[in-house]
């Protein structure tokens, strides 16, 4: 790995000289955050730091809700939408770094899936009650139809392993 103090020193020198910049009104506040994006994602290439990565993966979910977003994709997106590319910016991370460790111990590989799969999930449910569609009278036996499916499952599970124990 490179020296840190001389990575985190030229990531923020650039920071503040971009920020100033777009203060000063030379640049958009778009722009400034393709920039960040960038600064973020060439700093995790350099070092292969995941303290780069991580922030570097969910601006790009931002940059890209801000492309969709803008005027000329029609109508204004919802920011459902924010959440399912913050979920997968996190999976990007997984991809890109965590993926490649070695490590025995399953929460320091796997950590990014638990955030990543938790937005996916809210946004998926968000964006499913949000369709016109849907009727919402039967919404409401789905978590309980899930959780007995679950528990079924769960005691069917143990049930066979308890008689394998015996």
């Amino acid at each position: 790995m490179k020296n840190k103090k001389v990575t985190v020193g030229t990531s923020l020198i650039s920071i503040g000289i971009v920020g100033g910049i777009a203060e000063l009104g030379v640049i958009s506040q778009n722009i400034l955050l393709y920039i960040l994006t960038g600064i973020f994602l060439a700093a995790y290439i350099y070092t292969k730091a995941l303290g780069f990565l991580i922030p570097g993966c969910t601006l790009t979910a931002v940059s890209l809700f801000v492309v969709f977003n803008m005027e000329r994709f029609g109508e204004n997106i919802s920011a459902i939408y924010l959440l399912l590319l913050m979920g997968m910016s996190f999976y990007a991370v997984f991809f890109i770094h965590t993926y490649r460790i070695k490590s025995n111990r399953w929460g320091e590989r796997f950590w990014p899936l638990f955030p990543g799969s938790a937005l996916l999930v809210i946004s998926s449910v968000m964006l499913i009650v949000q369709v016109d569609t849907l009727e919402l009278k039967y919404l409401n036996f789905v978590t309980p139809a899930v959780l007995l499916i679950i528990g079924t499952v769960m005691v069917v599970k143990g049930r066979k392993d308890s008689y394998k124990s015996k």
